[in-house]
């Protein structure tokens, strides 16, 4: 895989789903700690879309990771 492939399949499909599972992070544990059971149903959910994401973006980063680092055949 080209560096420029990686880089974009991170960009479009990894970035967004890290960017959005950071920012819900706060709220999610707000929603977990607050009382009633469909604050706890949906803070679970959330909580688990969002380890979902943060697992997508992980990936996507050690793939452009691994192939920024491979050496390119001269």
């Amino acid at each position: 895989m080209s560096k420029q492939t990686a880089l974009i399949l991170f960009v479009l499909i990894g970035l967004p789903p890290g960017l959005c599972s950071l920012s819900f992070a706060p709220e999610t544990g707000r929603m977990l700690r607050s009382s009633g059971p469909e604050n706890a149903f949906y803070g679970g959910l959330f909580g688990i879309l969002g380890l979902i994401g943060f697992a997508i973006f992980a990936f996507m980063l050690g793939l452009l990771i691994r192939t920024w680092l491979r050496k390119s055949p001269s």
